[in-house]
């Protein structure tokens, strides 16, 4: 799902050819961090041809002080925002840290590396109030809202499973995808002392999970979508799989239960309507023609929100499917085009999301 991260492998080929010149980031040391404000504010204007609505909004855009391309985004609970960012080169260890930086709701920008050297993918805040962060080293990495970094916790044992992918959250634990060994894993952030924190379920390609309301586990694998019930033995494995029409990517629950699926190569948001019984309830809706749909979060008002990353916008669907865009698309020729990548909804309400190509996060702000 992002241009570093495995379980899209093939998107991120597909990405990274099509944006090359990534921006190169100042130096920052290692245990230090940086602080920036709001660098522009831009009301949104309709296409001189759309081919979908145009929101009434307004998309404010701030940029990472050191660290570049941003990814992966999440909303948590000191009520700022926590964005997985490329760190910056260290001249002094000769280190290219993985980072994450906090943005607050005013735009105030903080980064803190993680990792000497590992690429940080997607994160999460879990059960116990800390962040996690999944690396390309296979590792989950931990830090507070506070910025303090904590010890890493290897999942791994035995296994080769660099790098982790998707995560998730539910009362309890964390859920990880891990695409190298086709399986979803399970971290017990609870667990008692000499008891093992980890089970895994086999999930073919899996990529990115989420956690329904009632509990379950709902994954991206190749081209379908996956149920997990963490009630059933682990052995038994997934419950379901209901085939989409291409490879899904990212991937949602909103507040009343309905699955939401990216389909990056196919321009589709799929939406699964979990059944208690039989077959789920699928239906595919089209995005703008080469929106590269790529990342998904679901509001609390039932809307959901993906970026469209060929198209270096957001958009919002409805749970009829209905699509409007936040704003104006970018030309894909355009040097500054965004490609944006991750996104969330914030306490308020409000999408934010990553615009890795121009190094800065933006959030959207309906009038």
């Amino acid at each position: 799902m992002r241009i570093t991260r495995f379980t899209a492998f093939t998107a991120a080929i597909t990405i990274a050819l099509l944006t090359p010149g990534l921006a190169q980031a100042a130096p920052v040391p290692l245990s230090g961090s940086t602080e920036v404000t709001v660098e522009s504010t831009d009301d949104v204007v309709p296409q001189a041809k759309p081919t979908v609505p145009t929101l009434s909004a307004i998309v404010k855009h701030y940029r990472l002080p050191t660290s570049s391309n941003p990814h992966f985004v999440t909303a948590a609970s000191d009520g700022n925002v926590w964005f997985t960012v490329d760190g910056a080169f260290d001249p002094v260890t000769f280190n290219t840290p993985g980072s994450v930086a906090r943005v607050t709701p005013r735009g105030t920008i903080t980064e803190f590396a993680v990792c000497d050297t590992c690429l940080t993918n997607d994160i999460v805040q879990g059960p116990d109030g800390i962040l996690y962060v999944s690396d390309n080293d296979g590792q989950l990495r931990r830090i507070t809202t506070s910025g303090e970094v904590l010890s890493s916790i290897s999942p791994c044992g035995g296994f080769f499973c660099s790098p982790l992918d998707g995560l998730a959250a539910d009362s309890t634990s964390i859920w990880f995808a891990d695409f190298f060994n086709n399986r979803v894993g399970r971290f017990n952030v609870f667990a008692a002392p000499g008891e093992n924190p980890f089970t895994f379920v086999d999930a073919t390609g899996v990529g990115d999970v989420a956690v329904a309301p009632d509990g379950t586990v709902w994954f991206t694998g190749e081209s379908a979508i996956g149920e997990i019930d963490p009630a059933v033995d682990p052995t038994v494995g997934v419950v379901s799989t209901t085939p989409i029409s291409a490879e899904g990517r990212g991937i949602t629950v909103a507040p009343n239960g309905t699955v939401w699926v990216t389909e990056i190569f196919a321009d589709l948001i799929a939406r699964l309507t979990p059944s208690p019984s039989g077959t789920h309830a699928l239906a595919e809706f089209p995005t703008p023609v080469d929106a590269t749909p790529l990342d998904i979060d679901a509001a609390p008002d039932g809307n959901v929100w993906f970026t469209q990353n060929l198209r270096g916008n957001v958009a919002r669907i409805t749970q009829a499917g209905v699509v409007t865009e936040a704003s104006k698309a970018i030309d894909f020729a355009d040097p500054k085009r965004p490609d944006p990548i991750g996104i969330t909804i914030a306490a308020n309400g409000q999408p934010w999301y990553s615009e890795s190509l121009i190094d800065k996060v933006a959030n959207v702000q309906l009038r």
